[in-house]
């Protein structure tokens, strides 16, 4: 168990919403529900894979469009 220091405005407005729940309830709920975001989801794709700046992005492209004219298969 661990103790969480909040605002006395953020305790009254968590004190409304969470009614009959404990605590530890309201806030598995909240979490789950921002972890279920879409805005979490990409958040977390982009913090795995990393980011590109635009002009990293073109000169990708650009290698690879120049990789597929170069690509021959042999059937």
């Amino acid at each position: 168990m661990k103790t969480v220091m909040i605002t006395d405005n953020v305790y009254k407005d968590l004190s409304n919403v969470k009614g009959e729940k404990s605590f530890s309830e309201l806030f598995e709920e909240l979490l789950k529900s921002a972890r279920d975001s879409k805005a979490y989801k990409m958040e977390l794709f982009n913090s795995i894979l990393g980011t590109m700046t635009r002009e990293q992005a073109d000169k990708t492209l650009v290698a690879i469009k120049r990789l597929k004219a170069n690509f021959k298969v042999r059937l």
